[in-house]
């Protein structure tokens, strides 16, 4: 089952590289080949899901990661995004249908004639992501549209784990079905069984599971755990419009609306966008030869990194691979809070449970400010 996560979070970490340049994406199948044979076996769960009702559910399916898929199946695509671009739909779905339309070519002229730009600014006209989704590659109108951004767009919502607790049910019911699908999970070495022994003892001490919660996960991987993290995994698509953003902001003209832009993305609950938010300031100032700025921001950056190092201790994050409930709190402070914050409450929530057990913790969260 750890092999299987891992994996996951390689996914997810090369996939996210992959948007500034496609090209990684054939570097990513070639070179890593259970990461690939791990995709393939998406297609299955990827289609399943695009049969359920629930609207939410079948726009859950990541942009970048399986493009093979999408170019086979655009015909159910276009369907489903048909009913999403609506005047009656959440600003949550018209976001997704809005991402996945730009994500492939073979969909963005067809969504454009249903004027789905036009539909996401009356839904959500405050987002300023709502604007951002409109650049596209080599569009003369991107410097017009970032101003336009500007001026209308007030705060920044990607709407990042909205439904992952929902979706993950779903997910849980496919691999309740077709087991087969986490077979890639058990071609590990195996461990000797006096290492396990003291290693979940050591776990069981600490409060994180039981025992016997434990050497049952050894024996069979924990379905609900895992489809939580490949909920996470498809929520955490990540849009197509930054790289063409970053672009744009190369023109000394609109300095001043970049500048505002990213700021805006800063206070994002995703760490993708803050981050992204960051590189784009430290571009402008360097334009603008603000260099005590910069001094300034990347003070921040080193600061706000340790702080996050701090927090992710390696038993906070073994705790949301051997604790369901754990789990299922991280992910719903993660949707109210934002990932930062998240990781924070997680942090001291497994502090307090060992402390309580009686164990004292390697790690401090009250030190991590």
């Amino acid at each position: 089952m750890l092999k299987f996560l891992l994996l996951l979070t390689l996914i997810t970490t090369l996939s996210s590289k992959a948007q500034d340049n496609l090209p990684q994406i054939n570097f990513m199948e070639e070179s890593y080949p259970e990461v690939n044979a791990m995709l393939n076996a998406y297609e299955g769960l990827y289609l399943y899901l695009l049969n359920q009702d629930d609207l939410a559910i079948q726009l859950s399916i990541p942009t970048y990661s399986y493009r093979k898929f999408t170019k086979e199946y655009t015909n159910t695509y276009k369907q489903v995004l048909k009913q999403a671009i609506n005047i009656e739909s959440s600003a949550y779905v018209i976001f997704r249908a809005d991402t996945i339309c730009h994500a492939y070519s073979s969909l963005t002229n067809w969504c454009h004639k249903l004027n789905i730009h036009a539909i996401h600014q009356k839904i959500d006209p405050d987002n300023i992501l709502t604007y951002l989704l409109n650049l596209h590659q080599n569009d003369a109108d991107n410097q017009k549209n970032l101003i336009t951004a500007v001026e209308n767009g007030q705060f920044s919502n990607t709407f990042y784990h909205y439904n992952t607790l929902e979706l993950s049910g779903y997910i849980q019911n496919y691999i309740n079905d077709n087991p087969e699908f986490l077979n890639q999970s058990n071609n590990g070495p195996e461990i000797d069984n006096t290492f396990k022994e003291i290693t979940i003892q050591q776990f069981a001490n600490k409060g994180l599971a039981t025992k016997e919660e434990l050497w049952s996960m050894d024996k069979q991987p924990n379905n609900y755990i895992i489809s939580l993290t490949i909920g996470m995994y498809m929520a955490n698509a990540m849009p197509n419009y930054f790289s063409e953003m970053y672009k744009t902001c190369q023109n000394i003209e609109i300095q001043d609306e970049c500048i505002n832009i990213a700021q805006i993305l800063m206070s994002d609950k995703t760490l993708f966008n803050q981050n992204f938010a960051k590189k784009v300031l430290k571009y402008q100032y360097q334009l603008l030869g603000f260099e005590d700025e910069i001094l300034k921001l990347e003070k921040q950056q080193k600061a706000f990194y340790k702080k996050i190092g701090c927090y992710s201790a390696p038993d906070v994050i073994i705790a949301t691979i051997v604790n369901e409930n754990i789990a299922k709190l991280h992910v719903q402070n993660i949707k109210h809070f934002g990932e930062v914050e998240a990781l924070k409450l997680l942090a001291f929530k497994v502090y307090n449970i060992e402390k309580e057990h009686g164990y004292n913790p390697d790690f401090n969260p009250n030190e991590c400010e």
